[in-house]
């Protein structure tokens, strides 16, 4: 897997122009210029640069992450046999958004990811995963436990979604990601087995629907909008609804793909939790919006431009049971998003009003 030298520039000149190279990459001020021409030293050379050798990866464990999952991605794209016409790299940036964004940059394009929408997608899993009944296990925290850690989350994220980073993300979540790729190789009990799947299946899902819009064509250089995130204005890419719908499509493909075509039963949880990941990310974006809208909050102005989860969910979902119906996987894949916004509307009333006294009384949140 290769990374582009030029793409790494803009991204860090990004983070550089909105003083962001400490709060993500760990870099202090004194050390920014001398990075900056390192990058430029790279760029003077000939070819492109691995995993390996990618100095940004070296500095951020959720960067590493995610050049893990845009290799994986285009293994499906490769196998789909969809191409892209400029190079991408998937990279952190607080936007505000759930969704992630697009920057046409000198080069190629920047495929955004905010980070508090991350984090918050693999905790959420996590606490669904560990209230559950697991392979006739009982569940490993109670009801209680689960509305007071589901509205810490939701708390936490709709208190970060608006503010600039200062620092990067606790450790133990960053661990909790980045760990998600060795418990599915070697899981340390039934809980990480599903785990581990469904973060890297919903990660691989977020950034196959950009990968969609540029294999459709939807990203143009010189189609850009100026949107407010948490640090200022930036230039991110203009899509239109149909195209978002579109690139649902384009993902679902490219994520099939990935296991060759078509996924087999055989081949474990993998296949299942590829199908339904892009429902579980719109349910817990689903979540949120209902959560916000209760408590009568104001999503930033870059969140509101993706359609209603609701109607993605809608136009994939007998996609999805095509998919099921002709490979024979089982009855219980297709049972885990349901299962999962049935889990939430269990919660709901009483998470709403644990976030309420949360938000009026933050010296009770949990840190």
């Amino acid at each position: 897997m290769e990374t582009s030298r030029r793409l790494l520039l803009e991204y860090f000149r990004l983070l550089r122009r909105h003083g962001l190279t400490n709060a993500i990459l760990r870099m202090p001020p004194d050390f920014v210029v001398q990075f900056e021409a390192q990058l430029q030293q790279l760029l003077a050379t000939e070819g492109e640069m691995d995993e390996g050798t990618n100095p940004l990866t070296s500095m951020s464990a959720l960067q590493g992450v995610l050049e893990c999952v845009r290799g994986e991605v285009e293994t499906g794209l490769t196998r789909a046999g969809f191409a892209v016409s400029s190079p991408l790299l998937v990279a952190i940036f607080p936007t505000g958004s759930f969704n992630a964004e697009v920057k046409p940059v000198t080069g190629g394009v920047l495929v955004l990811i905010h980070t508090p929408a991350m984090t918050l997608m693999a905790d959420m899993l996590k606490v669904n995963v560990w209230s559950a009944r697991v392979d006739g296990h009982p569940p490993r925290v109670s009801k209680q436990e689960t509305v007071a850690a589901v509205a810490g989350l939701i708390h936490r994220y709709l208190t970060e979604e608006h503010e600039p980073p200062t620092h990067p993300p606790p450790v133990n979540v960053v661990g909790d990601i980045t760990m998600a790729y060795l418990w599915a190789e070697n899981p340390i009990d039934r809980w990480h087995f599903y785990f581990g799947p469904l973060v890297r299946s919903c990660l691989r899902f977020i950034v196959a629907h950009e990968y969609g819009h540029m294999v459709a064509g939807h990203i143009q250089p010189n189609k850009t909008v100026v949107k407010l995130t948490p640090v200022g204005q930036v230039a991110l890419a203009e899509k239109s609804h149909e195209q978002e719908y579109e690139a649902d499509l384009l993902a679902a493909k490219i994520l099939l793909a990935h296991f060759g075509q078509p996924p087999q039963a055989g081949q474990g949880l993998f296949p299942a939790a590829t199908l339904v990941s892009p429902l579980f990310f719109f349910t817990m974006h689903h979540a949120i919006d209902r959560v916000r809208s209760n408590l009568g909050l104001k999503p930033m102005a870059v969140s509101s431009d993706h359609p209603p989860s609701t109607e993605r969910w809608r136009r994939l979902h007998s996609f999805f049971m095509q998919e099921f119906s002709r490979v024979g996987l089982p009855r219980k894949a297709v049972d885990l998003p349901e299962a999962f916004e049935l889990w939430f509307k269990s919660i709901e009333d009483d998470v709403i009003n644990t976030v309420q006294r949360l938000r009026a009384c933050p010296e009770i949140a949990p840190q």
